[in-house]
């Protein structure tokens, strides 16, 4: 029996709808004429180049998602009638199942469509130009990149105390030790200040902090130690976790502006002695902003966001704090470089590596969870209506029990209270998770 690609080739193609849910259930098929197609298969390719070396090297990231660009026809003399009802099936929402002549059986999400109508010059026949790519399957976020965050946020943890043990022996006078302890105390109030619910962990560990710097003779080590747990004190924060992680830049921020003015400053050109006591200020500073760090990330492993939205924007939020943290420490390196050298500050010393692993393991861990969240999508009224029936129409509701959990879904993603819980107005714009 022959066995050739005329055998194996189709006389059409065959195209299924998503159906009403989005799942392939229940899909409306279609059979069109079909000539040919070019799909495109591209590959991802990182091209680095190094100086003083001629060419570059070349890193294999794997295939993007294939595109296809092909025509179909409807031809005959209900081809106009069949037209439109493609066109209205289109508005389905996901990938198509589509009978290919050559490749087979292949799951397309629909791009673009073009139909050509041309009742004059070809109404027997109704061209349709589609574009098309092939989606991967979903994937499930990694509980791995979580584990990842904690693990770098303890070694910051561990690397900033093993940085202030060693940093012990510049604080040489009772003073300094003093003046260590009094930063400190000033970044426990800017804390005290941003906490929403203080509860009895946090207030255990303030008075802990307290007890340690009204200490004739000041322990560093256990003070740093005290500053971290108290930053990393669970429910420092509420609210949304995009608004968490902002409202922890802005602290980190407050208690930077404690660095030593003149260190501030040293863009400016001034070149006045970095004192003992500037040294110790930017080491406390440093200690806090760390402890800010390490909270702000132990949030984002334990606050899920809502939409793809809301994780861009706190792994966007928490990149730039870390690097103005960086930017402002290297301030301070640059102002004290004149010092000698047992004077001098090293940016994050030893901390640095670890700063640069955690920050690059949250962005990791959101950016998996990308898979499983909705996209958020604004509906703006055109008229007064029920929060219930938004919920249904939008979120395509199939019994009363989903319709129940949608709208009390909607209530609580748009903050909605008082009347707007019984009736939205005209121009109200609403958050939609789908």
């Amino acid at each position: 029996m022959s066995n050739s690609y005329r055998d194996r080739l189709q006389p059409a193609i065959g195209l299924t709808s998503p159906g009403p849910a989005g799942d392939g259930s229940g899909g409306t098929t279609f059979t069109a004429s079909y000539i040919g197609d070019d799909p495109a298969y591209t590959k991802r390719v990182q091209r680095t180049a190094y100086p003083m070396m001629d060419g570059e090297t070349a890193d294999d990231l794997g295939l993007d998602s294939p595109d296809y660009s092909f025509t179909i026809y409807f031809d005959g003399p209900d081809n106009d009638r069949e037209t439109k009802r493609f066109l209205d099936t289109m508005k389905e929402r996901g990938p198509w199942t589509v009978a290919h002549p050559v490749l087979g059986v292949l799951q397309l999400q629909p791009l673009k469509i073009v139909p050509h109508i041309q009742p004059l010059t070809s109404g027997n026949v109704t061209a349709i130009d589609i574009d098309w790519m092939e989606p991967v399957a979903d994937v499930p976020a990694s509980p791995d990149a979580a584990a990842a965050v904690q693990q770098y946020a303890d070694e910051l943890a561990a690397e900033q105390l093993a940085f202030m043990q060693g940093a012990e022996s510049k604080f040489g006078t009772l003073s300094e030790r003093k003046s260590f302890s009094e930063q400190i105390r000033a970044g426990v109030a800017k804390i005290t200040d941003s906490v929403n619910n203080v509860n009895k962990k946090f207030t255990a560990i303030q008075r802990q902090i307290n007890s340690l710097t009204n200490q004739a003779t000041r322990d560093i080590a256990s003070l740093s130690g005290a500053a971290i747990q108290l930053v990393k004190t669970p429910g420092l924060m509420a609210g949304s976790l995009s608004a968490q992680v902002h409202s922890f830049g802005n602290l980190g921020r407050n208690i930077l502006k404690e660095l030593p003015a003149a260190a501030i400053e040293s863009y400016n050109g001034t070149t006045s002695v970095f004192r003992t006591n500037d040294l110790n200020r930017t080491m406390a500073c440093e200690l806090m902003v760390s402890a800010v760090t390490i909270a702000a990330a132990q949030t984002v492993i334990s606050t899920r966001p809502e939409s793809r939205k809301e994780a861009l924007t706190a792994a966007a939020g928490f990149a730039r704090f870390v690097d103005d943290t960086q930017d402002a420490l290297d301030g301070v390196a640059e102002y004290s470089r004149n010092n000698t050298l047992g004077d001098q500050y090293f940016t994050r010393q030893g901390t640095a590596e670890a700063t640069a692993a955690l920050k690059g393991a949250v962005i990791k861990y959101l950016m998996s969870l990308m898979w499983d969240l909705s996209a958020l999508r604004i509906v703006t009224l055109d008229r007064d209506r029920s929060p219930l029936e938004v919920a249904i129409t939008e979120y395509a509701a199939q019994s009363d029990t989903e319709a129940d959990e949608r709208y009390a879904f909607l209530i609580k993603s748009n903050s909605l209270s008082g009347l707007k819980v019984m009736l939205l107005n005209r121009g109200d714009r609403i958050k939609i998770y789908a």
